[in-house]
């Protein structure tokens, strides 16, 4: 596979992708639903992960007041922040590989519908920011305009990266989506939070996989 060896600029998702978060974000959720005496709509579980926090909290806590939405918002990203940059791993071998991406002169980017204080907490305990040309979040951008896909477009035009010359890497389809919509290559990696079961694009089950894709067939 040589999905990689033509493309100069690489776009990764983070969540699911090139860390494992999910653990620290389930046990936030199940925390939240504890504080406020409530039941989960939906089977808290890997599933979840991955839209953007209000979209989710929503999604789990069904018909509820602003007021408390709020609330239970600003209660997850409290009991998240505290633990996250101690409790998110990279996944295993993927630093190697990010590394083996700069040495092929190949600019590396994070495009994630995390919010920007985890997200850089994270970067930071990792040692991450010099290996990427930019890292952004879905937060950075206006509310009303909040979507993987607005976030990767914005950033194809502010480095001017032609779509042809690029490829976006994720573990759910909204990652898909967004890639899709900008007329970027995808490639889904099954280590994440999405069922790729059935799909018929690249899909790579392994880390140490995502070198092959530099390789010639």
């Amino acid at each position: 596979m040589t999905v990689l060896k033509n493309k100069k600029y690489i776009f990764f998702d983070f969540d699911g992708t090139l860390v494992d978060s999910a653990a620290c974000i389930l046990s936030s959720y199940e925390f939240v639903m504890q504080t406020f005496d409530m039941k989960p709509k939906v089977k808290i579980e890997q599933g979840i992960i991955g839209p953007p926090l209000p979209e989710t909290m929503k999604m789990l806590v069904g018909d509820v007041s602003e007021k408390t939405l709020s609330e239970m918002t600003q209660c997850f990203k409290e009991r998240y922040d505290a633990i996250v940059e101690k409790e998110t791993l990279s996944y295993s071998g993927i630093e190697a590989v990010l590394n083996q991406l700069k040495a092929c002169h190949k600019k590396l980017f994070i495009a994630t519908n995390k919010r920007t204080e985890p997200t850089f907490s994270v970067i930071n305990e990792l040692n991450w920011n010099s290996l990427f040309e930019s890292i952004q979040c879905v937060d950075m951008l206006p509310k009303e305009q909040q979507s993987k896909t607005k976030l990767l477009s914005n950033m194809l035009h502010e480095y001017e990266v032609e779509p042809s010359q690029a490829v976006y890497i994720g573990d759910r389809t909204d990652d898909q989506i967004a890639a899709l919509s900008n007329q970027v290559d995808f490639v889904a990696v099954a280590w994440g939070y999405g069922d790729w079961s059935g799909y018929d694009g690249v899909c790579l089950s392994q880390v140490n996989a995502l070198t092959s894709l530099l390789e010639d067939d």
